[in-house]
């Protein structure tokens, strides 16, 4: 880890994607048992496996700002000066239990968030009251990184 940035790739987790795909495969026998199914639910599930592969999240935290990015679904980096925030939390997550699942959520209380895979999060709430919440793996090099940096946080 560089004292300048710090950067967290989050993917989905072996065991998810392979929970996604048995899955799907019970989907494609049933259909395929009723002899109701066509290509078409094929180009799907393929479709779906491979969004489930691609997908991570990408975040880079600088002195600056916070920029994201979810791969296949954000094409360029979003960004957030850290001027722009007004209070950030390191939390504890469970993504059943906070969020109903995993993927791109919402929850009233951590807002808009991204969550693949990890038990901890970087949430943000903005000065316009936004909320945004990032699933993390390495809490101790991001709290490292704060400290560094002399940026305020909180961990909950």
């Amino acid at each position: 880890m560089s004292t300048n940035k710090f950067i967290e790739i989050v993917k989905f987790s072996k065991s998810l994607l392979f929970l996604v795909i048995i899955q799907l495969i019970i989907f494609l026998i049933y259909i395929f048992n009723k002899k109701e199914g066509d290509f078409s639910i094929y180009i799907i599930f393929f479709t779906i496996i491979s969004l489930a592969i691609l997908t991570k999240l990408k975040i880079e935290i600088d002195k600056y700002s916070i920029r994201y990015k979810l791969f296949p679904f954000h094409l360029f980096y979003k960004k957030i000066d850290l001027a722009e925030i007004e209070e950030i939390n390191l939390i504890n997550l469970n993504a059943l239990n906070d969020f109903w699942g995993w993927g791109f959520r919402y929850s009233s209380k951590y807002g808009w968030s991204y969550v693949l895979d990890g038990n901890y999060g970087l949430f943000l709430k903005l000065k316009t009251g936004k909320k945004l919440t990032f699933t993390i793996n390495n809490k101790e090099e991001l709290t490292k990184f704060f400290e560094k940096n002399n940026i305020s946080f909180k961990t909950c």
